[in-house]
């Protein structure tokens, strides 16, 4: 089946810290970058020093930009950098019917550079960390002055102190934003931006730590209780519930953002957990609605086709597609997509044209290998789908499909001994608590008993075995159900024969 584009993640320190900076200083007036600061941010810059003197002993890197570093909007939507690696503004989401994403990009925040020096006491060291520090400060004073962060307050200084703290988020330094804003909370415990930006630093941080994800969405429901109209923390909420798989929760506050204020990227993020839902009808009526608000939105257009294909409606599929194509020509997924769409409909050219023209954007593009492998096989090119399904594993060696597919055109070929042992690695991939088996994984058993059966009769002529006899009716009613292979007084094929020699 074809499946959606690859997505379609405290206490602090005291404040007054005795780390004084060259260019910080406890005095009435200090200079930073030629701008003049309030006292209370000269203390604060001797804050940040420690903290990025800490981060540098632990090699911390940063990439620098503000793709990553959205703050009136959703910091952990699905559609920043998903095309690329983490934070920079290489990297932003070229979807994104955001302004902030392009203002953002104009005015890049620092990035660590490699050190050869000792981080700790080093005149070089402190040099580095202090132009670094400077430059924090720098991008959060126009943030401030500017009031482009969620929850600004009335007082400049306080204001100042906030933007630092998601400067660092946007700087990928999360442990430290989260001891800032922890450190501004000892002193006022109901200030909603703080509590909104520790939040977001402990989303950012990690949500395969599940504490992570309980703090995360604890500080984003304080928000919500304290500021129940904006509709951006609920969806900062809903991007922390849905990779959690509490997707009807997360489905809930998209709803209840979308009420509050309509917008195209809100309609376009639920009609995606639609499609995860596979609520194909929903999904599509909030992609149409997406568009509507914004026509230029390729990776809208795309599952809305997505909507399409999986409802059987191949020709309606194949024209949406294309009509992302015309938007975005060199967009991978909408390729791919549209090959698998012609597959479906069995036009083996139009589909081996389009995953050609997917691999020619990205040759190791590993949904598309996966796809054109499984309609070469189902050609009966087994051998080029064996190369395809190989080079997959090769960029993904835990890819079940791959797997699966490299075992079963082993065994069609009459190569048993490398198709069982293909089989065997998916069975062993059993799934997490709570996660829902693979097709792969509850087949893999089957294939497998199948695969030693045939091996065991390839020197007995074919009059003298039946397989609809030799295999239990229930046996095959358990494979044709995709149910979990247990089935009571099963005995096993016989494993390979060293003496049966393969074909």
């Amino acid at each position: 089946m074809l499946t959606a584009p690859e997505r379609l993640q405290v206490p602090g320190t005291e404040r007054g810290v005795g780390v004084v900076c060259r260019r910080c200083v406890y005095t009435t007036h200090s200079t930073v970058m030629g701008t003049m600061v309030a006292p209370g941010l000269s203390v604060l810059c001797a804050v940040l020093l420690l903290m990025l003197a800490d981060a540098l002993g632990r090699g911390v890197t940063a990439s620098g930009g503000g793709g990553e570093s959205t703050l009136h909007r959703t910091l952990l939507s699905p559609d920043i950098g998903r095309h690329g690696g983490p934070g920079g503004c290489s990297h932003r989401d070229p979807e994104s019917d955001s302004a902030w994403d392009l203002e953002e990009c104009d005015s890049a925040f620092f990035t660590f550079r490699e050190m050869d020096c000792e981080p700790r006491g080093s005149p070089a060291c402190e040099s580095i960390i202090s132009r670094n520090t400077e430059k924090i400060l720098s991008q959060a004073k126009s943030l401030a002055e500017q009031k482009r962060l969620p929850f600004v307050t009335e007082n400049d200084d306080t204001n100042e102190e906030l933007a630092i703290g998601y400067v660092l988020i946007g700087s990928g330094l999360y442990d430290e934003a989260i001891k800032h804003f922890s450190s501004m909370l000892q002193e006022d415990a109901d200030l909603v931006s703080a509590i909104y930006g520790r939040g977001i630093a402990y989303g950012k941080k990690g949500l395969q730590d599940i504490k992570n994800a309980e703090l995360a969405l604890f500080e984003l429901s304080r928000v919500i209780s304290m500021e129940p109209n904006h509709p951006e923390v609920y969806e900062q909420r809903a991007e922390i519930l849905s990779p959690l798989g509490r997707i009807n929760e997360a489905l809930s506050d998209l709803t209840r953002a979308i009420l509050l204020q309509p917008s195209a990227r809100l309609y376009r993020h639920r009609g995606t957990l639609f499609f995860i839902s596979e609520d194909y009808v929903a999904a599509h009526e909030d992609f149409q609605r997406s568009l509507e608000l914004n026509q230029n939105q390729p990776i809208a257009v795309l599952y809305k086709g997505l909507t399409f294909f999986h409802r059987g409606l191949l020709k309606e599929a194949i024209e949406t597609f294309k009509e992302a194509l015309k938007q975005k020509s060199n967009f991978i997924e909408a390729y791919k997509s549209l090959g698998q769409a012609y597959r479906e409909l069995g036009n083996f050219e139009a589909a081996t044209e389009n995953f050609q023209k997917a691999l020619m954007l990205n040759q190791n593009h590993v949904q598309t290998l996966q796809l054109r492998g499984i309609m070469l096989y189902h050609h009966g090119s087994l051998q080029e789908a064996l190369t395809n399904f190989k080079r997959c594993l090769q960029l993904e060696p835990y890819n079940e499909v791959c797997q699966y597919m490299k075992g079963l055109s082993h065994v069609s070929m009459g190569h048993f001994y490398e198709g069982i042992k293909a089989q065997t690695k998916v069975m062993l991939n059993d799934p997490m608590p709570g996660q829902k088996a693979s097709q792969e994984y509850l087949n893999v058993k089957y294939l497998r008993e199948y695969s030693r059966y045939l091996h065991s009769h390839l020197d007995t002529p074919v009059t003298e075995y039946n397989i609809d006899a030799d295999l239990p009716g229930n046996f095959k009613d358990h494979w044709a159900k995709n149910l979990p292979f247990l089935i009571e007084d099963y005995e096993e094929q016989p494993g390979l024969q060293p003496h049966i020699k393969q074909l």
